[in-house]
């Protein structure tokens, strides 16, 4: 499962880092939040499903 954050929507509240800290982290050059891993397991959906839902701003998404 791939997942991309639209850095024009993260204003960096950083609720994806509490969801899944081991998925994201707020990029120290740039002040939004990253996805670390290339492709996420499916074993990690729950996860990441938490983060998209604790995103006020709707930044995360699931792609392909």
């Amino acid at each position: 499962m791939n997942v991309e954050i639209d850095t024009h929507l993260c204003k960096a509240y950083a609720n994806c880092t509490f969801e899944a800290p081991d998925i994201f982290e707020v990029d120290d050059a740039t002040g939004k939040a990253k996805v670390l891993l290339e492709v996420i397991g499916e074993d990690r959906r729950d996860d990441v499903e938490r983060a998209v839902e604790a995103c006020p701003v709707q930044a995360i998404q699931f792609v392909g």
